[in-house]
């Protein structure tokens, strides 16, 4: 069975918020980099919608699946849906170049 007991559970919950963390820190600082001064607090508020609207949805997707079929089937999905960010991010961090201090 796939379902952890809560202890594990608990572990895991604490294992994915520490990724969470140092992500936010870089989103913030490529928004930071990109955006005009004059439209800073626009783009953060974005990305604030975005968590927003990703955290929903996602709980929806979860739902329906777990209920149409197993618990397997929500950690196999999110790990699929992080995929592409994961190939987006590595293939990025290869071609970023060094800003100029």
């Amino acid at each position: 069975m796939l379902t952890p007991r809560i202890g594990a559970a608990v572990a895991l919950a604490a294992l994915a918020g520490l990724c969470f963390a140092p992500i936010t820190v870089c989103q913030n600082a490529a928004i930071n980099e990109v955006a005009a001064d004059a439209s800073k607090a626009e783009a953060f508020s974005w990305l604030a919608t975005a968590y927003g609207t990703g955290a929903a949805a996602g709980a929806v997707l979860a739902g329906q699946l777990n209920d149409a079929s197993h618990v397997r089937a929500v950690f196999a999905t999110a790990c699929a849906a992080t995929a592409p960010s994961w190939l987006f991010a590595a293939v990025r961090l290869r071609d970023r170049r060094p800003v100029a201090a």
